[in-house]
């Protein structure tokens, strides 16, 4: 059994992360720990995750260890305990002491972490399995080559792309800009195309990409003439908040909906919670929204569609 420890910053748009790629066939949701069995491994596509473990016991109080066999879940590898309480931490490793033959602690850098969780006046007792890397923020706009002041945050782009529920498939981007979702798409492994109007902007996606060192089809056109065929679309629609350009923008909404009911599957949109979309998306049925806070004049809804 393995437990995902959600980042509380949005724990509905963590837990369908994790449910989108895994899918299990169950779950067990208790506070921001998302409960599941699976062998499966996505650790290295997870943004909204911070840690996976392994479930050794689940009960009351600490007396459960005693029925853990950490002869065989350490063996001779060095180890440690954590815990919110340095008073449980510490009574966890006289039980794992008293069960081992030669118990070798490791504080600093240990090869196996005993961590105690409390929840719901339960306390479960895992094995971390993986700290999940935030090597997203060596990734943030500003920290690029190229940036753009309306660049999606890397950490959500990741996490749009895997709630598309298709980890090999061709991602494309309709509106790419500078390529902060192809970056992110290409790192996760997927063959990636964006389209934009601007050949500037384009110019400066080819210039980040490049600098990850990775490979997508740029193509110089509106996404509107395009007639391929991908398996998913993930993309920040472009905004501006004037009439005369929000009017032109609805347009051009409605028609790429429309147009791009016929060339794929399912679509994970961004774009600003100001924006009336119900009324714009067509024939797509809206599975799923998220809202997601960015800052104090702007919060981004994230849209989940499918076709009927």
């Amino acid at each position: 059994m393995k437990l995902f420890l959600l980042s509380k910053e949005d724990i509905e748009l963590s837990k369908d992360e994790v449910l989108a790629l895994y899918q299990p066939d169950s779950f067990e949701l208790v506070d921001n720990l998302l409960i599941f069995e699976t062998n499966k491994d996505y650790s290295n596509r997870l943004a909204y995750t911070k840690k996976i473990y392994s479930l050794l016991k689940r009960g009351e109080g600490l007396d459960i260890a005693a029925d853990i066999d950490f002869s065989r879940i350490i063996g001779n590898k060095s180890f440690r305990t954590k815990s919110k309480s340095k008073t449980k931490e510490n009574e966890l490793a006289k039980i794992i002491f008293s069960k081992l033959k030669d118990p070798k602690v490791e504080l600093k850098n240990p090869e196996i972490i005993i961590e105690i969780l409390e929840t719901d006046g339960e306390t479960i007792i895992c094995k971390v399995e993986t700290i999940i890397s935030t090597d997203w923020r060596n990734r943030l706009p500003h920290k690029k080559p190229e940036m753009s002041p309306t660049s999606l945050n890397p950490r959500l782009a990741m996490a749009m792309i895997n709630l598309a529920k298709n980890p090999k498939g061709v991602l494309c981007d309709p509106f790419c800009g500078t390529g902060g979702i192809l970056v992110e798409g290409g790192l996760l492994g997927h063959k990636t195309i964006g389209f934009d109007i601007d050949e500037i902007v384009l110019r400066k996606a080819k210039i980040n990409l490049d600098h990850y060192k990775l490979d997508s089809k740029l193509v110089h056109k509106s996404c509107l003439e395009n007639n391929e065929t991908f398996d998913f679309v993930v993309t920040d629609l472009p905004y501006g908040k004037n009439t005369k350009v929000t009017d032109s923008l609805d347009e051009l909404y409605r028609n790429f909906f429309d147009k791009y009911y016929d060339l794929c599957s399912v679509m994970i949109i961004g774009l600003p919670s100001f924006i009336e979309y119900k009324k714009l998306v067509g024939k797509w049925v809206i599975e799923k929204e998220y809202e997601v806070y960015l800052h104090k004049n702007l919060s981004k809804k994230i849209l989940i569609l499918k076709k009927d």
